[in-house]
């Protein structure tokens, strides 16, 4: 997958940062990492988390393949609002460090973007094509399916982009 073309507002203390800056670290951190915790919100209101393994679809869209009888699922389903976090959990301490959290929506794929995801899931993780070697045989075989956590805003913690504590936030336009 290569990266995509999002335009971002660039919001942050740090002076001279840009778009293309943002767009960059976004990307790093998404090819760079494979676990996420996604927030969804229950009917009542209540919070909810959930860890995944994800792809990147470009810059501002991560696919996870998960059960539509999950809470996160069934969550999302009712209220599609989420945010979500993603970062290496053997970062050191003292050392520059990366991550993001995002708030978007979270919904199921379309079939074009279920073949996308299904094809980026094979090549990130070569075991998921000893599961199906197919999204139809992957349909047939799992009641998973792929869901879309669209990023609509996000803050950006990139050390080595943007100095010590180097925190950015932007809205995708």
């Amino acid at each position: 997958m290569s990266k995509g073309t999002a335009t971002y507002e660039v919001s942050t203390e740090l002076e001279g940062v840009t778009s293309s800056q943002l767009s960059d670290s976004v990307w790093r951190i998404l090819k760079s990492n494979n676990l996420c915790t996604i927030a969804t919100v229950t009917p009542e209101k209540q919070p909810y988390m959930n860890t995944a393994f994800f792809v990147p679809l470009g810059e501002h869209e991560v696919a996870i393949w998960t059960s539509p009888k999950t809470k996160h699922s069934t969550n999302a389903s009712a209220d599609p609002s989420a945010a979500i976090t993603i970062f290496d959990s053997t970062q050191t301490f003292g050392k520059p460090l990366a991550g993001l959290q995002a708030t978007g929506t979270l919904t199921a794929a379309g079939v074009a973007t279920t073949i996308k995801a299904f094809a980026q899931y094979t090549k990130r993780y070569a075991s998921f094509s000893t599961f199906a070697s197919s999204v139809d045989e992957m349909n047939r075989a799992f009641e998973s399916r792929f869901y879309i956590f669209k990023i609509q805003w996000v803050k950006v913690l990139d050390e080595l982009a943007f100095g010590s504590e180097g925190y950015v936030t932007g809205k995708v336009l």
